[in-house]
C-alpha cells in the first residue's frame, strides 16, 4: 500500500512562528503609525497565509510514495523521534480514531475525521512492523 506524503507539522508550526514574530516585531514597531503598522499586518497575514496555503497544495499535489520510501521515512521518524515516542504516538493516533468511532456511533457525520485518523494509524502501524522487527507475511498469516 502506498501512502501520501503527509503535510508535516513542522512546516506548519514553522510557518505561524514565521507570522508570530512577524507581527510581534511589527507591533512593537515604533517607528510606523497605526495606519501604517495596520497595512504592514495585514500585508505579512497575507504573505503567512499564502505559504500555508502552498503548502497545503504541495501536499495534495504530491505524487503517492512507493513502499521502500515510505519505510525509509518511517525509520527516519524512529531515528528521529526515538522509540519510545514512537510507540507512545502509535497510542495515541489508535485513540484519536477511537474516539472518531465513537463520535460517528453516536450520529455524528465525520467520515473524513476517520479516514484522516485511519491514515495516521496506518502509518503508526507500519513503524511498528519498523519497531518490532515484524514482516507483513507474519501479519498476514496471524
Amino acid at each position: 500500500m502506498m501512502c501520501k506524503m503527509l503535510l508535516t507539522e513542522e512546516k506548519c508550526e514553522q510557518a505561524l512562528k514565521n507570522l508570530t514574530f512577524e507581527v510581534i516585531r511589527n507591533c512593537n514597531s515604533t517607528k510606523y503609525d497605526n495606519l501604517s503598522k495596520k497595512q504592514i499586518l495585514k500585508s505579512s497575514f497575507q504573505r503567512q497565509h499564502d505559504i500555508l496555503e502552498r503548502l497545503i497544495q504541495e501536499h495534495f499535489n504530491n505524487p503517492t510514495l512507493e513502499p521502500k520510501e515510505e519505510i525509509s521515512i518511517f525509520k527516519q521518524a524512529i531515528q528521529e523521534y526515538g522509540t519510545n515516542a514512537q510507540l507512545d504516538m502509535a497510542i495515541e493516533e489508535m485513540s484519536e480514531l477511537t474516539k472518531e468511532i465513537c463520535k460517528n456511533k453516536r450520529g455524528k457525520d465525520n467520515r473524513s475525521a476517520i479516514i484522516e485518523e485511519m491514515a495516521d494509524v496506518y502509518i503508526m502501524l507500519k513503524q511498528l512492523e519498523i519497531i518490532f522487527s515484524i514482516d507483513e507475511d507474519e501479519i498476514n498469516e496471524a
